[in-house]
């Protein structure tokens, strides 16, 4: 990779200053797309494609963990 580590910092919805309200709750669904036969992959599924499709050598690591 580029040798650069990120720093990830946790902040709260209510610090943030949006210029739309956002709500309270915002966590993600699938189960609309699951109700008509769309099933989306697993997080650990998508980083394994991504990383194959970059070339990347570690992507085998993900799968197997």
């Amino acid at each position: 990779m580029l040798g650069v580590e990120p720093r990830i910092e946790p902040v709260r919805v209510a610090d943030m200053h949006f210029r739309a309200a956002r709500p309270q709750c915002c966590a993600l669904s699938n189960e609309k797309l699951r109700s008509v036969g769309i099933e989306m992959p697993s997080w650990r599924d998508a980083l394994e494609r991504c990383l194959r499709a970059l070339g990347d050598e570690r992507a085998h690591e993900v799968s197997n963990r």
